[in-house]
């Protein structure tokens, strides 16, 4: 440590779960967090005092012990949250915004991840791919239909974020039309035509539903987004239609997802995210024909996890040195809030 770290402050840096297990951490990041010292959650549990001390929290990992709204009652004089997911429903609220909390995430960092996921969903649906896979515990050698292709097919991308964006990218690389839907209009104006993506505003979504062949959801969870797939977004869609959820559960209203599958008003879904994790063994989702899940799993790359790492060393650098302007992925709460 030089003389220059010897003058800084230290920080009581709060972090609520064990991220040596959750993620391949580096020697230089064991020596940044020498700049810090160190709180688990027991600690603030065991003392009101040291609770007070605490500045900074990280969240977001799989073994958190408490929940975030849990750790804000406790933490008084909190500064900054940084989450190690994109997704922040869980964190946002009122309180952050009275009590002046910056809050940011690690938006971008799975979308490498996610969007190969999706192209491997999108491939899988279109060629009916999981009954023919599954047939091996059978032993049965079945027979199938024709498939189609994603070149030439239209991908419909709800939601035009950093997932959103590398989904589109990837559909338009293997020769798919893509048509995304950003919720900010000003910006979907700014993106219009952006490398042979078409991107309009929530406008065109039911326009873009009845036209796409195969429908992405991308978007964050806030106020605008809970449920916004519902009985009447199955039926605008194409019975030969797939959907892919890389989103949250709970911005599609599950019993509707059901019934539409049921009655062919689409062909057939891959969700990643469903409303209750883990999924009750007596869900009906698991009985639901032409529905594959997976556990959360979508972003699940060594990759992604060395760039969440990466930028939450960022972050806890500028934060270190009070640039609080230069800390990356800062979250708009209060439009998170009212889910503009």
């Amino acid at each position: 440590m030089d003389g220059q770290d010897k003058l800084r402050p230290r920080v009581k840096l709060l972090i609520a779960g064990d991220l040596r297990s959750d993620f391949e951490v580096t020697q230089d990041f064991l020596e940044l967090l020498t700049g810090y010292d160190i709180l688990r959650v027991g600690d603030i549990l065991a003392d009101s005092a040291v609770a007070d001390e605490v500045e900074a929290l990280v969240r977001g990992l799989d073994s958190d012990d408490l929940g975030t709204n849990v750790l804000l009652e406790r933490l008084k004089n909190l500064r900054w949250i940084h989450s190690m997911t994109a997704g922040v429903e869980e964190v946002v609220s009122d309180r952050l915004v009275e009590r002046g909390i910056l809050l940011t995430n690690s938006a971008g960092c799975y979308a490498g991840g996610i969007g190969e996921y999706v192209l491997a969903a999108l491939v899988c649906l279109f060629r009916g791919l999981p009954e023919l896979l599954c047939a091996k515990r059978t032993g049965l050698w079945m027979p199938h239909e024709l498939g189609r292709e994603v070149a030439g097919s239209r991908v419909g991308v709800v939601g035009y974020g950093g997932i959103g964006r590398r989904v589109g990218e990837l559909a338009l690389t293997a020769g798919a039309d893509v048509w995304a839907i950003c919720r900010d209009p000003t910006r979907a104006d700014r993106q219009a035509g952006a490398d042979g993506i078409r991107v309009s505003g929530p406008d065109s979504l039911n326009a873009m539903l009845e036209v796409s062949d195969a429908v992405v959801v991308a978007v964050s969870l806030n106020a605008s987004s809970h449920h916004m797939f519902d009985d009447e977004q199955f039926r605008m869609m194409k019975r030969s239609a797939v959907l892919v959820n890389v989103s949250r559960g709970s911005v599609i209203r599950e019993e509707a997802l059901v019934v539409a599958l049921e009655s062919r008003s689409i062909s057939g879904a891959v969700i990643d995210t469903t409303e209750r994790e883990p999924l009750p063994s007596d869900s009906k989702l698991w009985q639901t024909a032409n529905l594959w899940i997976t556990p959360h799993m979508a972003g699940g790359t060594r990759e992604g996890r060395a760039r969440a790492l990466s930028l939450l060393q960022w972050n806890l650098t500028r934060y270190r040195d009070g640039s609080l302007r230069d800390l990356r992925n800062v979250v708009d709460v209060a439009r998170e809030l009212s889910g503009r």
